[in-house]
């Protein structure tokens, strides 16, 4: 009945391609589907959830990082003011150049007028529109991980630049090394900054890694204890204590296996372009009477800071290569059992 283009996958594009091929005369813009398409946006991943969303600036979008400086106060006579100092405030302006990604469906003419007769068209409509967003938003969440862009200005590639190639602050620890030391030690690390004020927010890492921070702090003597912390409405999970206080360590299967990212949520935040969710678009008929549907979306990724507000640590050797993934068999080690007593009850 309907065909997804580009084989189901949502891809990005340039800016200028995204306006010139989808925006330009003809296109309608359907607004019976919005409410599907918000409904949407509270079923991504948790990082989208918890990190801002403003309006870009323009294209490229731009912005300002206050730079750090040596302190300009003087202690001085109280009966010899003399103001003659450096009072001027540093900025660094940064720039970003926004992407674009699309995704599409086209619905064939005589399945259209079938399923229209037999009244389940309004149905499997809705239900295609609302996969081609929740695809989009999919490779969304994926490209904040694991975008091939270089930098900001990485015009040859059109995905986002990862929040793993922003982030210039790293740390590596061995690869049996216990796993909540290394993430303690890490947030110290960022706090002890006499430049800048860090408070780190949260911890990701991939599930796998989690799974082994818990095995590794069940086998311990003295375990660590963990916290309820609520990271959206409703969801809560294990939070550690660190010098920041309780930070959630949250889980993200697109986090690559082997990296541990400390990071202050507030200093990360995705810039859009009139819309912060997909927009759907209905085009003309085509010439075999088809009717087509278009998504798009115009944004970037930014993590101000990168090189003191965040750190992403590195597990040595450990990389999805090194992780049985798709095996069903999960072998555990049979527990030791307690030796008997003869003790009565009620005694020690």
């Amino acid at each position: 009945m309907s065909q997804r283009i580009f084989n189901g996958e949502s891809r990005f594009m340039s800016f200028s391609e995204g306006v010139a091929d989808y925006i330009g005369t003809g296109a309608l813009y359907v607004p019976v589907f919005e409410k599907l398409i918000m409904d949407k946006t509270r079923k991504r991943g948790v990082l989208n959830q918890r990190i801002k969303a403003k309006q870009a600036t323009g294209h490229p979008t731009r912005y300002f990082e206050k730079k750090a400086h040596d302190t300009r106060e003087n202690w001085i006579d109280p009966r010899k003011i003399d103001h003659a100092l450096d009072t001027q405030v540093e900025r660094v302006e940064h720039s970003a150049l926004i992407k674009a990604m699309v995704d599409g469906i086209t619905f064939g003419k005589f399945d259209r007028e079938v399923t229209q007769q037999q009244g389940l068209f309004g149905d499997l409509q809705a239900q295609d529109l609302s996969e081609v967003v929740s695809d989009m938003l999919d490779a969304q969440d994926r490209a904040i991980w694991n975008g091939k862009a270089k930098s900001l200005m990485d015009s040859e590639s059109h995905e986002y630049c990862s929040l793993l190639t922003q982030i210039t602050k790293t740390a590596t620890i061995a690869k049996d090394a216990r796993l909540t030391d290394a993430i303690m030690q890490g947030v110290a690390m960022l706090m002890y900054n006499k430049k800048y004020s860090v408070r780190p927010t949260a911890i990701y890492m991939n599930p796998m890694d989690k799974a082994r921070l818990d095995a590794q702090e069940l086998a311990e003597k003295d375990k660590c204890k963990f916290y309820d912390v609520e990271v959206v409405p409703g969801i809560k999970i294990n939070g550690i204590m660190t010098v920041a206080g309780v930070l959630p360590i949250i889980t993200d299967i697109y986090c690559p296996i082997g990296k541990i990212a400390i990071v202050d949520e507030a200093l990360l935040e995705r810039q859009y372009i009139a819309s912060a969710t997909p927009r759907m678009y209905q085009l003309g008929t085509e010439k075999d009477l088809a009717t087509r549907y278009i998504a798009v979306l115009f944004d970037t990724f930014i993590v101000r800071g990168g090189s003191y507000g965040h750190m992403i640590i590195s597990i040595e050797g450990e990389t999805e290569d090194t992780i049985p993934l798709g095996t069903e068999v999960i072998t555990v080690e049979k527990t030791a059992e307690a030796p008997a007593t003869n003790a009565p009850a009620g005694k020690a």
